[in-house]
């Protein structure tokens, strides 16, 4: 997991970067964007894993992710959306409690 969140933190913050230092030109943040979406992606498995998520939260990954709630990229934004959803969902919680 932590691997997984400093990845996630890492392209964050490149995308960040490279969106500011390139405003005008898309095409050389596009690979960057392309990376982040990856990672909020993969982070979707920790729905399966609820008893992690106090560690995510350790890791302070939660405010980055609300922060992806309002990106340019309305793809990336959409993923965080889905991400959180999936990490809030009662039923997908509760079936990993029972088995």
């Amino acid at each position: 997991l932590r691997k997984l969140v400093l990845s996630f933190e890492r392209r964050y913050a490149a995308n960040q970067a490279a969106r500011m230092k390139h405003a005008d030109d898309p095409d050389k943040f596009i690979d960057s964007e392309v990376d982040l979406d990856e990672d909020v992606k993969k982070l979707q498995a920790l729905a399966g894993y609820p008893d992690l998520y106090p560690e995510f939260v350790r890791l302070n990954a939660v405010p980055s992710i609300l922060g992806l709630l309002s990106h340019d990229n309305p793809d990336i934004a959409a993923d965080a959306v889905e991400l959180l959803h999936e990490l809030t969902d009662a039923d997908a919680v509760e079936s990993h409690e029972e088995g």
